[in-house]
C-alpha cells in the first residue's frame, strides 16, 4: 500500500480516495518531519552561537582605525553593540566582520573622534574653498 507522503514525493496527477485515518497519518507524517528540520535547525544555531568568538575594545579600534570613544558612540546608536565581560566590553567577532564586508575598502571611518585614515589626508579640504572664496 502507498501513502500519501509517498505519492507527493513521486509527482505527478493522481486521483485519491483518501479515508480520515489516512488523512490523520499523513497530518503525523508532516508534523514529524517539519519537527526533526526544526530540532536540526536549533542545533545548528546553538553550535554557531557556541562558537562565536569576541574582540577586545582595542583590536576593535584597529580594525576601524577609530578611538574607543567612537566604539561606544557606536554602542549607543545600536551600529555595534558590544557586551559586558566583568569589566571589558568585547564585541562579536561575526559583527564586527559583518560590517567591514559592508563597507568598501576606500571608505573612511570618521567617528566621534574624527581620526581619520589615509584617504581622508588625499581628500580636498572644504574649508579652503569657502576661505579662499570669501577673500
Amino acid at each position: 500500500m502507498v501513502d500519501i507522503m509517498s505519492l507527493t514525493k513521486m509527482g505527478g496527477q493522481v486521483a485519491l480516495t483518501v479515508t480520515p485515518e489516512d488523512l490523520h497519518h499523513f497530518a503525523n507524517a508532516l508534523l514529524a518531519q517539519s519537527r526533526k528540520e526544526w530540532e536540526e535547525q536549533a542545533a545548528s544555531a546553538r553550535k554557531e552561537e557556541s562558537e562565536e568568538t569576541f574582540l577586545t575594545t582595542e583590536e576593535v579600534c584597529k580594525i576601524f582605525n577609530v578611538c574607543p570613544a567612537t566604539l561606544w558612540q557606536w554602542h549607543r546608536t545600536g551600529y555595534l553593540q558590544h557586551i559586558k565581560f566583568g569589566n571589558k566590553n568585547m564585541y562579536p567577532a561575526s559583527t564586527v566582520k559583518a560590517i567591514t564586508h559592508a563597507r568598501s575598502m576606500n571608505e573612511t571611518v570618521v567617528g566621534y573622534c574624527k581620526r581619520k585614515s589615509k584617504v581622508d589626508k588625499n581628500l580636498p579640504n572644504a574649508y579652503d574653498n569657502d576661505s579662499k572664496e570669501n577673500v
